[in-house]
């Protein structure tokens, strides 16, 4: 079920970027590559087991 919404997110975040993309208005592509972005980040970072991250990465500024 999880993975159903996180996919189900990640088509709708790239729908929003090729969208924004075909705008051509700059803010809206940088404000929908960052959500993605950042959301992406958190599945990864979130997907890593416990004591395995790098606690240098792990810790990195979100943006």
């Amino acid at each position: 079920a999880q993975e159903r919404e996180r996919n189900e997110v990640a088509v709708a975040e790239h729908l929003a970027y090729i969208a924004a993309l075909k705008s051509g208005d700059p803010d809206k592509v940088d404000a929908a590559c960052r959500k993605h972005l950042k959301s992406a980040r958190h599945t990864l970072l979130t997907s890593i087991p416990e004591g395995q991250q790098r606690p240098d990465r792990a810790a990195l500024p979100q943006q």
